[in-house]
C-alpha cells in the first residue's frame, strides 16, 4: 500500500527543503533532498506504519497515513524533529529543471564513492581527489592566497601533503573534517576550496573556511561556497553553531561573512606568530 513515490517539504527552522521518499515493494526506502543535489538517505521500513530508519545520518522518519495519498509525520535526527508532510506522487513537487543538475552530481558521487557533494547555483563542491594536487598548488602557492594566512607560505611539497591529508580524512568515522574542491559546473574548472571542521560532536559545533582562486575573485564565489557549507553544517550534519575566522585586515573576507549572516563576536589579539610578526 505504501510502495511508490511521495513528495513534500521538510521544515528546518526557517528553511523549507523539498524532499522525495521512494518506498519499494521490498520495504526499502530512500529519502532524497532535492535542494541538496538529490542527496539520497537510504533506509528500511521497520513496521506496517511509516517508521523508517536512515543509518547513514543516524535519523528516522515516523509518520502515519492520513488518507490513501498522504503521510503526516516528522524526521527525527540528533534529538530534534522536523515536520514532513508527504503526498503520493511527484507531480506537485518535481524538481525544477537544472541545466547542469543532479545527473552530473550523481556521476561525481559514484566516482568518489561519497555523498559529500553539494550543488550551488554555479558550483559543485565535491570531495578532494589526489589528482587535484596541481590545481591546489596553482591556487595556494600564489601570494594572493597566503598573504592573509597567518602561517608560513606553502611549498609544492606541503600542498601535496595537504591534499593527501584531505583525501585520507574522507574515511574518518565519525567524520569531523570536510575539505572540498569547488569546481565550475559549466567547465569543471577549479574555482576554490571549501572546508568544514566539526569540533565536538556532542556539542554540535563547527567552523567553516573558504577560498577562491585569484582568477575568479570578485564574482561572488566565496559567498556561494560559504552558503553551501552552511547548508552542509545545519541541514545535513544538524550542527548547532558554526563560526569562522579571518585576519582583521582581510576586509573582503569579513564582508563575505557578513553576507552569510554571521555576526562578528570578537578579535583575537597576538594569538599567532608567523613570518616575523603577530
Amino acid at each position: 500500500m505504501l510502495a511508490g513515490i511521495w513528495s513534500g517539504t521538510l521544515d528546518v527552522g526557517s528553511a523549507r527543503l523539498r524532499m522525495r521518499l521512494v518506498i519499494g515493494e521490498d520495504d526499502a526506502a530512500t529519502l532524497y533532498s532535492l535542494d541538496q543535489g538529490g542527496q539520497p538517505f537510504p533506509g528500511k521500513m521497520r513496521s506496517e506504519r511509516v517508521d523508517i530508519e536512515f543509518p547513514s545520518v543516524r535519523g528516522t522518519f515516523v509518520g502515519r497515513l492520513v488518507g490513501p495519498d498522504q503521510i503526516d509525520g516528522f524526521r527525527l535526527q540528533n534529538g530534534q524533529d522536523h515536520p514532513l508532510l508527504l503526498d503520493r506522487g511527484e507531480s506537485t513537487l518535481s524538481a525544477p529543471p537544472r541545466p547542469f543538475a543532479s545527473e552530473r552530481v550523481a556521476e561525481l558521487r559514484e566516482d568518489v564513492g561519497s555523498p559529500t557533494i553539494l550543488e550551488t547555483d554555479r558550483l559543485i563542491l565535491r570531495e578532494v581527489r589526489n589528482s587535484d594536487v596541481d590545481a591546489f598548488q596553482h591556487y595556494m602557492l600564489r601570494e594572493t592566497y597566503w598573504r592573509h594566512d597567518p602561517r608560513e607560505p606553502p611549498t609544492p611539497e606541503s600542498v601535496a601533503a595537504l591534499v593527501g591529508r584531505f583525501t585520507r580524512s574522507q574515511s574518518q568515522r565519525p567524520r569531523t573534517d570536510y575539505f572540498l574542491a569547488a569546481v565550475d559546473k559549466r567547465s569543471d574548472e577549479f574555482v576554490g576550496e571549501a572546508s568544514l571542521r566539526v569540533r565536538g560532536i556532542p556539542t554540535r559545533q563547527g567552523a567553516i573556511g573558504y577560498g577562491v582562486t585569484s582568477s575568479r575573485v570578485g564574482q561572488g564565489f566565496a559567498t556561494e561556497i560559504g552558503r553551501g557549507l552552511l547548508r552542509l553544517a545545519f541541514e545535513t550534519l544538524d550542527l548547532h553553531r558554526v563560526d569562522a575566522q579571518c585576519r582583521a585586515e582581510n576586509h573582503a573576507s569579513r564582508r563575505v561573512l557578513a553576507k552569510l549572516g554571521m555576526r562578528e563576536e570578537g578579535v583575537f589579539r597576538d594569538n599567532l606568530f608567523a613570518r616575523g610578526e603577530w
